[in-house]
């Protein structure tokens, strides 16, 4: 039988793979590196093969199109994890592949049925899971105060979540006048890409977070590096953000480059965001994939174990994924980046401005 295959994150297009019903994951592994006319180096064992149907498998088949397009994300995708299962039982089974006639096909309307996950330098797998028990983060921490650092950041998080609650109804006017300002600026095309609230220690700035609720999904990690020292709430976000400061670290000391020009990274129009891939980039546009697939008002906070592929793209990418979630009639979502540093190097009226 004929089934197209796509590489995820590579727009290249589809390629052809004839290979038997019969044949197993582990032989489609093979001819799918044989056919790839190189755009796959890694081992045909490191591959990871997902179902070309939309909604794991109970929906579409992705098409032609859709691949030129771009796909970045193998997320909402069946995974075809035993190597030794025939094709035929795993859902690609000859007559069964979708077929369309030759104009559809000319309209890039064929179908795809394999979706390719390779190892690469600009692609990477990650997993979030906000459950300290399960991560690293405190592993050389002696096991009761472990056990104490995690029974307190549990607490403070459901101390946050009832906080939020009752500003909510004590106070709705506050709370739908930002929500309301957020809505204002998504309706403009080249909306502000920051709105900083400053303020000292204790004044309420992580609260903020836990009190807005409204229509829109959103997201909340730290801008900085979660650790032992760090407040019992932010152990419950140290996944995601010390994924981010993973890919931000990244981008600003990227291969071949000794450091990047912080006065670079710091402005925002600055050429460095318009016209290079970034794996920043790439992170944020997982995590629109991620909420277009999962989508629910509120604060997204992974709690049962998530993987995301990354790969580098540039801000083109991101509006595409923007637009994907406005096609589908869903709200964007916004980003809440907690412990943002000051700049010292820039005073405003003798104090520092935010970063």
């Amino acid at each position: 039988m004929r089934i197209f295959c796509a590489i995820v994150g590579v727009t290249v297009g589809a390629f052809e793979v004839e290979i038997d019903e019969g044949a197993t994951v582990s032989a489609l592994k093979d001819a799918v590196k044989n056919k790839s006319d190189g755009a796959i180096t890694a081992p045909s064992t490191k591959l990871e093969l997902y179902l070309g149907k939309k909604d794991k498998g109970r929906g579409p088949w992705l098409t032609q199109l859709d691949v030129l397009q771009g796909v970045s994300d193998p997320g909402g995708y069946k995974h075809l994890a035993f190597t030794d299962a025939e094709l035929q039982d795993v859902g690609l089974k000859s007559g069964e592949l979708g077929e369309v006639g030759r104009r559809e096909r000319a309209d890039g309307k064929g179908p795809v049925h394999v979706l390719v996950v390779a190892p690469s330098s600009t692609a990477t797998k990650i997993e979030l899971l906000e459950d300290l028990q399960q991560q690293g983060v405190l592993q050389h921490v002696d096991e009761a105060v472990r056990q104490n650092m995690i029974d307190q950041a549990k607490k403070e998080l459901e101390l946050y979540r009832r906080r939020g609650e009752v500003i909510r109804n004590k106070c709705p006017e506050y709370c739908e006048e930002i929500l309301k300002k957020i809505d204002d600026l998504f309706k403009s095309p080249h909306p502000l890409p920051f709105i900083c609230v400053e303020g000292s220690s204790g004044m309420g700035k992580s609260q903020l977070a836990f009190a807005l609720k409204g229509e829109r999904p959103w997201f909340y990690w730290l801008a900085s590096q979660v650790g032992v020292g760090s407040q019992n709430l932010y152990n419950n976000f140290s996944s995601i953000s010390s994924q981010f400061y993973k890919f931000v670290t990244k981008d600003m000391a990227p291969a071949g480059v000794m450091v990047r020009l912080e006065a670079d990274a710091l402005n925002s129009i600055s050429t460095l965001y318009f016209k290079e891939s970034l794996w920043t980039y790439g992170f944020i546009r997982a995590l629109l994939t991620y909420c277009r697939e999962h989508y629910e008002a509120g604060m997204i906070h992974f709690e049962e174990k998530t993987t995301l592929h990354v790969s580098k793209c540039n801000v083109d990418a991101v509006y595409e994924a923007c637009r994907e979630l406005t096609r589908e009639e869903k709200l964007l979502p916004f980003f809440i980046l907690d412990e943002m540093t000051s700049n010292a190097n820039i005073a405003a009226g003798g104090k520092n401005v935010a970063a």
